[in-house]
């Protein structure tokens, strides 16, 4: 899962690398769900909405890997690694 969608070219790059694996995504920006395909699922919202990140991801979904790329703003990290 990483955070922060941007053209989704890392997400590809995922994609391609974990070939058996599903590449979830959140960005903040509307368009970056055009970007979703097979194997790519990508969710608006903020990094920093604990609301939108319990409903998301709640107890039920494990990832193997989180990767950050959002925001780069300590206090937004922060708050989604909480």
């Amino acid at each position: 899962m990483e955070i922060g969608g941007k053209d989704g070219a890392s997400l590809r790059s995922w994609k391609s690398y974990f070939s058996k694996g599903n590449i979830y995504g959140i960005d903040m920006d509307p368009r970056c769900k055009d970007l979703e395909e097979a194997r790519i699922q990508i969710e608006i919202g903020g990094q920093d909405d604990e609301k939108f990140l319990r409903n998301y991801f709640g107890s039920e979904r494990e990832f193997d890997i989180l990767i950050d790329n959002g925001s780069h703003a300590n206090k937004m990290t922060l708050a989604s690694y909480n």
